[in-house]
């Protein structure tokens, strides 16, 4: 019998997200992007951050113009291809990250990432494309699903949790943002080991260098990978997942 722990997590899809995003890819079994939830306008479902100019600690949003009214799921949100500005956050990229050791054998693939936008009428799937995409470039093979596709009546932690349960799943992975609704005891009751994966403090204690001024935590992935590549982003994956393991969970 295979005894071997079977680990999740779950995260809205956002925009060219940022390291700690990938970081729960890379640790998780299965990944489900949890596209049928309520979408929120200020949320990184359609923005991304980076670095605002060199040597600034000021950052800016990267953001993708959508059509969108109240109460809408992520899943149906339209992207507004008629006012959407991708070659200006291209712009934006080449700009900062033109003198970065990865520049010219990255960018060009991240580019035509990001061009794929008039593929794509649904936000969602576009943002889905993104980070699928980059997982594979960061070498990070693993299970994607949608939670609309699973057809589950549940709403807040119990829609997590049933998630988790339907995966069969006994380990899942967490940002500390959770921290604030999740309902730890459920976790326990359902023998469900819960970790948080606390990327921003690690980050602030082991830094990656950043051509483009003093550390800055918290931008795209995009920016890791132009300043380290992808085997320093996996190098620091590696050494995060010796600190979260499942020995120091809820």
């Amino acid at each position: 019998m295979d005894h071997r722990v079977k680990s999740i997590a779950i995260h809205q899809p956002n925009y060219i997200p940022w390291l700690g995003y990938f970081f729960k890819i890379f640790m998780a079994d299965q990944f489900v992007f949890h596209d049928d939830v309520i979408f929120s306008p200020k949320s990184f479902t359609k923005r991304s951050l980076i670095r605002k100019e060199f040597n600034s600690q000021e950052t800016q949003w990267l953001g993708v113009s959508v059509k969108s009214t109240k109460n809408q799921k992520i899943s149906t949100i339209r992207i507004n291809h008629e006012s959407v500005k991708i070659g200006k956050h291209i712009n934006k990229m080449e700009y900062l990250y033109h003198n970065t050791p990865y520049f010219d054998f990255y960018f060009p693939k991240l580019k035509n990432i990001l061009l794929s936008i008039d593929n794509f009428e649904y936000l969602a799937d576009y943002n889905i494309h993104i980070i699928k995409e980059i997982s594979a470039l960061l070498k990070i093979g693993r299970s994607f699903v949608k939670s609309s596709s699973l057809m589950l009546d549940k709403t807040g932690h119990d829609y997590n949790l049933s998630i988790i349960k339907l995966h069969n799943a006994n380990l899942y992975y967490s940002g500390v943002g959770a921290k604030e609704y999740q309902n730890e005891c459920a976790f326990k009751e359902n023998n469900i080991t819960l970790l948080y994966l606390d990327t921003i403090s690690y980050l602030e204690k082991y830094n990656y260098p950043q051509r483009q001024g003093n550390f800055l935590p918290g931008l795209s992935i995009i920016d890791s990978i132009m300043n380290v590549g992808v085997e320093g982003v996996r190098e620091i994956f590696f050494s995060m997942r010796q600190i979260f393991n499942p020995s120091q969970s809820i």
